[in-house]
């Protein structure tokens, strides 16, 4: 739930970026999208699938979480 919960609220933060992008005009012709001040490319997030992007999400985080465990245990491997 939790992880839903997350995804969710990253995708409410995609929607915002990418309105705020249309409103302000900002149309790359080059890559045919819309783009933050930066020049990243924004997607609108009714165009992404939730199942999708939450499996993403998932993986990302667990691949996170195991590379954190990784490194304290070989941080606590070169002390020891």
């Amino acid at each position: 739930m939790r992880e839903i919960m997350i995804a969710c609220s990253k995708l409410d933060g995609m929607q915002a970026a990418f309105d705020e992008a249309r409103i302000a005009g900002r149309w790359d012709k080059k890559r045919e999208c819309y783009t933050d001040p930066q020049g990243n490319p924004l997607v609108d997030s009714k165009n992404v699938v939730l199942k999708i992007y939450l499996r993403s999400f998932l993986l990302l985080e667990n691949f996170t979480r195991r590379n954190m465990w990784i490194k304290i245990m070989f941080q606590t491997w070169r002390k020891g």
